[in-house]
């Protein structure tokens, strides 16, 4: 599975339980679209079954709805068995802001920071304390406020905001670095030597442009902008700021109303970068025109205030 910045989503290899989102179970050897989709933010893959997180915050899913030796429910719309070879909505997912897939179970994580699970538990992979396969969402409990998810095979992990590493669900070779090798249903926290593991904080490098007044479109590049839009803030001398395009090296936002001149910043996970400085300018006043009227072709002088640092600039 692939996602073209135009939010296009993409599928190939097998099909036999319709995984691709064609509308059919024919195995294809090159890239082709999945229908019906548009928006889509990010994917992720399971055995023989698709997920897509869309730009409204929702979660489409297609392929198997099988898993383990119960009812499945992968494709989490309420629904046990069989197959969809077209995109389906995960029931009740709003607001999410990533997606992980196991082998036969997803899950999502919301922009409130609460991790929800779906799908074949035969292995405590869903967290919610029970081997049963589950057929729509159910909350992870337990955790602490999340910024990012994973998904192995058949287990699950989820990192803190705080820095801390959880996961739950099958760990006969240790995978869920507690120290043991039992299976665990509900989430445990990953044992590390010393103090534990830290964040590192996002680092900004560049601010373009530095000067303009408020609404002003600015792209901040650095490194370590979080795992997804919700879990990176960006502050213009203290007034937060609403990304309109976001990657972990690249925000787009504009200037916010009742922003002043000072520093911009970036934080993450509790974690805020230095500094860097804008300039809020007045918006430009135009005061005079000279003359104010003519045929095409007329030569007019322009006055006022705030018209910019050079001529390209407006």
């Amino acid at each position: 599975l692939a996602v073209t910045s135009d939010g296009t989503a993409w599928s190939w290899g097998g099909n036999g339980n319709g995984q691709l989102g064609t509308g059919n179970t024919t195995a294809r050897s090159t890239p082709g679209t999945v229908p019906g989709l548009t928006n889509v933010r990010a994917v992720a893959a399971g055995t023989f079954t698709s997920y897509f997180l869309m730009a409204d915050g929702t979660v489409r899913s297609v392929g198997s709805n099988a898993g383990g030796a119960g009812a499945g429910g992968a494709l989490g719309n309420g629904t046990s068995g069989g197959q969809s070879t077209t995109p389906v909505t995960v029931s009740g997912l709003t607001n999410v802001v990533q997606i992980a897939a196991g082998s036969t179970h997803g899950v999502a994580l919301k922009s409130d920071r609460t991790v929800w699970a779906w799908g074949n538990g035969g292995t405590g992979q869903i967290g919610n304390g029970a081997t049963s396969d589950v057929t729509t969402p159910v909350q992870v409990a337990g955790l602490p406020a999340i910024v990012a998810i994973g998904a192995g095979a058949t287990h699950s992990l989820a990192l803190g905001l705080d820095g801390s590493v959880w996961a739950w669900g099958a760990n006969s070779q240790g995978q869920l670095g507690d120290g043991s090798q039992t299976t665990r249903l509900v989430p445990v926290q990953v044992t590390m030597p010393g103090t534990g593991w830290t964040l590192t904080p996002p680092t900004l490098t560049s601010l373009t442009p530095t000067v303009g007044p408020v609404a002003t479109s600015v792209t901040l590049t650095g490194t370590d902008f979080g795992v997804a839009q919700s879990t990176s803030t960006v502050s213009f001398n203290g007034t937060a700021a609403t990304p309109t395009a976001w990657s972990p090296t690249s925000i787009t936002t504009a200037v916010p109303a009742g922003a002043s001149s000072g520093p911009v910043t970036v934080t993450v996970g509790g974690r805020t970068s230095s500094a860097l400085s804008f300039t809020v300018a007045s918006p430009p006043t135009l005061t005079a025109l000279s003359p104010t009227a003519g045929p095409v072709g007329a030569s007019v002088t322009i006055t006022g205030t705030n018209f910019g640092a050079s001529q390209g600039a407006s």
